[in-house]
């Protein structure tokens, strides 16, 4: 490199190394997802013929996905709202994921069902204590919904539902 004003050759000073300038480029590195295959193998028991194949491990789920992808589709469709049509296209462009529309219904579905017991907690613990409520309106495509958020000092709950009495004391309980 040279001096910019004089033209003076600069390769042989020293460098000032307590002042660097630091440029920085961010991008996204190319995510590919992980498949795992598992060959069951199958053998005929050679005492009475009868065709025996072999079982996953207890651990390995048993639909086409891991707990990874259903967790990604409820933070897309809940956090960032996203419809369960434009999640497929989504995690097709940008993680050469293939799934369809049904699977990923499914899956989202499967989460519900799975956060129903815990949520049914937080909803028990909630409903005996001293509670702040409150609304905010909260669209679900076309239809005017409303997010209700009831706060403690342990917990909160949140429930999509309409602006009315019969929402408010579904949330509330027999209180």
């Amino acid at each position: 490199d040279s001096c910019s004003a004089c033209g003076m050759d600069l390769t042989a000073c020293p460098l000032d190394a307590t002042a660097p300038l630091h440029h920085q480029v961010w991008g996204l590195p190319v995510v590919r997802p992980t498949v795992t295959d598992y060959q069951l193998q199958h053998i005929t028991c050679p005492c009475c013929a009868t065709p025996v194949r072999a079982t996953l491990p207890p651990d390995v789920p048993r639909g086409a996905f891991h707990p990874s992808v259903a967790a990604a589709i409820a933070l897309l469709h809940t956090d960032y709202r996203l419809s369960l049509r434009d999640i497929p296209r989504l995690l097709s462009q940008f993680f050469h994921l293939p799934i369809s529309v049904g699977a990923t219904t499914q899956l989202y579905h499967a989460v519900g069902a799975a956060a129903a017991a815990p949520y049914a907690e937080v909803e028990a613990v909630v409903r005996q204590q001293d509670a702040n409520i409150d609304e905010t309106s909260w669209p679900q495509g076309k239809l005017p919904c409303w997010l209700w958020t009831m706060g403690t000092a342990v917990a909160t709950l949140f429930q999509i539902g309409r602006r009315n009495r019969a929402t408010l004391t579904a949330m509330v309980g027999d209180a």
